[in-house]
């Protein structure tokens, strides 16, 4: 089985820029629909995987529930015999059992970005309050540190307020390199 492509980080922290380049470039399959099937509002993030993941945060569905459907979402991605993965801000409550799952054989690519532009953008695009943005980031690096904490994870950062494809390849070629030399 070819191991897959977790694609994490807050919201607004460029996990769709990383999620389409490496679409564009590798051929990844992010989703059940097709190669270059967005279907979550231009994310790059497979509805069912969201909707699992959104369920388990909420509680709507047990952490048992939510490993016998994503096992099923992981057989029908394994079918397809290329790089596969997925990108979910929302993969927040089961991130160890996915790490588990995959005994640790898994490429994770996490995105930072500057907290100040994290909140603007959260501000600007999901009509979060300052406050609420705030405790979102908190949420998640504290979440993340846990989570991560001895795992490699190849960490691409974006700086500024808008980057290109080409700050992209090169921050994520040198945590590449940096990860390969480790």
């Amino acid at each position: 089985m070819i191991s897959p492509i977790i694609i994490i980080g807050t919201p607004r922290s460029g996990t769709s820029i990383v999620a389409k380049w490496l679409m564009d470039n590798y051929g990844v399959r992010l989703t059940l629909n097709g190669y270059r099937t967005v279907d979550v509002g231009n994310t790059y993030e497979d509805e069912y995987v969201v909707a699992c993941n959104e369920n388990l945060n909420e509680k709507k569905i047990s952490m048992r529930y939510y490993k016998y459907l994503m096992k099923q979402w992981f057989r029908q991605m394994s079918k397809f015999k290329v790089p596969w993965g997925f990108k979910d801000p929302q993969l927040f409550t089961g991130l160890l059992w996915v790490i588990d799952h995959f005994n640790g054989n898994l490429t994770i690519i996490r995105t930072k970005r500057r907290a100040e532009l994290v909140v603007r953008s959260m501000v600007e695009k999901i009509a979060y309050t300052t406050e609420q943005a705030v405790q979102v980031i908190n949420g998640y690096e504290k979440h993340f540190q846990k989570v991560l904490k001895g795992i490699p994870v190849i960490e691409v950062y974006f700086d500024g307020t808008r980057k290109t494809e080409n700050d992209f390849v090169e921050s994520f070629n040198k945590s590449l390199a940096i990860r390969m030399a480790a």
